[in-house]
């Protein structure tokens, strides 16, 4: 039936309107080390191109250090006519009449769809913005608003000259929206999320990312004497958005690493935008595979119209891409990325009962898509352990099913906090737990992100096996960590439960943990967690 049905979707298609736009036999596709690339364009462009983001990526691991801990695969759309082009906007950037380039991520991969143009300086700014935020991202890094956007802004200039990296060109479009506006203090900036810019109106968000961008470039590339290792110390703690820190924290911080107040450093910023000489530098390129390596090979007209499928659904949830990537799902299930799609909208849409289907789907077909692993594991942790409950129990066939996909996120992303985060859960409501993936957890605790609520899930694993002490040792050990509110009032009701005492409201104070800190030192020093040991009988 479902071949049937889409052969008729397919036969109307032909005989009346392909409903497809840019639909022909003229596609290339092209996949270097990073990118796949449908293009319509020259061989030499299409390669340029791909050679572009390459060193981008590149220069980034380079300069931030930052390591693919959680891949997310990116496909390029390049078009040969505006008309084509116009097509695939959508809603999103309907308004936007002189679009020429967009990147939109979705839980499954991500998409950069190009415009035709006799310059792409600003379509490649735009995608070069926005591959940033992709490659933080990938690296399973979640910096903090201002640091995130200003380095966006700083890499997104990036210009390659005579074989040279230059780095740091300014911005004058920002340059000159700063020297007409009264700039943000700077705990302003570095307090600023994307919620709070949506919700506080007086926000402007150009200020913001200019700001940010003028901050960064100063500390950098600026003829100051600010040194660049008090400039690494303090993005190391007020550069990230987890685990949050109170504003006092940060501005102690602040003064600590650079030996002046927040005052001081705008003073110095306002007379960096006023009349600062903007310099940049000239960095070796990264050394990467050539251009001439790139594979490329024919796209014939059913595999660009599935593409092209996608690409209409992810930006404008048509509903003919809708039917025609279901369809397809019953006509090839070896092709598990309309399966891939259509689950990554629902998961979007709110809808994650249709996600884990489809994506269920795809797993079983052989999907190795990375990312919808990885997320339906996510997807499962929400729907068992979004709400702490002491008495839960694992039915034994959901811990089967929950451990075989943590495998395989594991296998496909080994450097993933969150699989083992997960697995530790998994392992605390479990009716038999699992020595070894209690003790892979333990070996990869330090590296974790959420710490404090893995701690949480090991006492609880003590708790249900009979080892109080143990388990009240390792809630202690918390006072040591960043934490949050549910991973205290979680490890409350623990103990509350161990110490038969009713339960009690915990929150997190922002005094209070300053002073932890400060006291501790744990602002100027990474959290070593020695190993909890495991009994063979657990």
């Amino acid at each position: 039936m479902g071949i049937i049905s889409l052969l008729i979707l397919v036969t109307s298609a032909s005989a009346e309107k392909e409903p497809f736009p840019g639909v022909d036999a003229k596609w290339k596709l092209y996949r270097s080390p990073n990118f796949e690339l449908y293009s319509h364009e020259s061989d030499k462009e299409s390669r340029a191109l791909l050679w572009d983001l390459e060193i981008l990526r590149a220069d980034f691991s380079r300069r931030t250090g930052l390591i693919k801990r959680a891949k997310l695969d990116l496909t390029i759309f390049s078009f040969r006519s505006s008309r084509e082009f116009k097509a695939y906007k959508g809603e999103k950037f309907k308004k936007s009449r002189n679009l020429r380039g967009y990147y939109l991520a979705s839980p499954d991969r991500a998409v950069i769809a190009l415009s035709p143009s006799e310059s792409r300086s600003e379509a490649r700014h735009i995608i070069h913005h926005e591959y940033i935020h992709h490659l933080f991202a990938e690296a399973d890094y979640d910096p903090a608003f201002w640091y995130s956007e200003g380095m966006a802004e700083l890499l997104a200039g990036t210009q390659i000259e005579d074989g040279k990296l230059e780095v740091g060109h300014p911005h004058t479009r920002r340059i000159a929206a700063l020297r007409r506006e009264n700039l943000l203090s700077l705990e302003t900036l570095f307090s600023t999320t994307g919620n709070t810019l949506t919700a506080n109106t007086e926000l402007h968000t150009g200020l913001v990312y200019a700001q940010s961008w003028a901050l960064l470039h100063y500390w950098i590339f600026g003829n100051s004497e600010i040194d660049r290792e008090d400039v690494m110390r303090f993005v190391d703690i007020a550069g990230k958005s987890y685990p949050p820190v109170s504003r006092l924290v940060v501005s102690r911080h602040f003064e600590d690493c650079f030996g002046k107040t927040y005052v001081d450093m705008l003073q110095e910023l306002e007379r960096y935008v006023d009349r600062g000489k903007y310099t940049y530098f000239t960095f070796p390129l990264p050394e990467i595979p050539g251009k001439e390596t790139y594979e490329m090979s024919p796209v014939s007209k059913d595999e660009i119209r599935i593409r092209l499928a996608e690409l209409s659904y992810r930006i404008d949830r048509s509903d003919t891409g809708r039917k025609y990537l279901a369809h397809s799902t019953q006509w090839n299930s070896a092709d598990t990325r309309p399966a891939e799609v259509l689950g990554a909208v629902a998961v979007m849409d709110g809808d994650t009962e249709t996600a884990i289907q489809y994506w269920e789907e795809a797993v079983a077909s052989g999907s190795t898509n990375q990312a919808v692993i990885r997320e339906l594991a996510n997807i499962y942790r929400d729907k068992w352990f979004s709400e702490f409950d002491y008495y839960l129990s694992l039915p034994e066939e959901t811990t089967t099913q929950f451990r075989d996909l943590l495998y395989k996120a594991i296998d496909a992303n080994p450097d993933y906090s969150a699989s083992f985060e997960t697995l530790a859960w998994v392992e605390a409501f479990a009716s038999r737990p699992s020595n070894l993936n209690l003790n892979l957890v333990q070996s990869k605790f330090n590296n974790l992100r959420k710490r404090a609520r893995t701690l949480v899930a090991l006492s609880m694993v003590r708790a249900r096996t009979g080892k109080r002490e143990e388990a009240l040792n390792i809630l202690r050990a918390m006072r040591q960590l960043d934490t949050d509110q549910w991973a205290l009032q979680a490890a409350e009701v623990i103990s509350a439960t161990l110490e038969d005492r009713p339960v009690q409201t915990v929150s997190t104070d922002d005094r209070a943990q300053e002073a932890h800190k400060v006291a501790t030192g744990l602002i100027k020093r990474p959290v070593q967690i020695p190993s909890v040991p495991l009994p063979e009988d657990l």
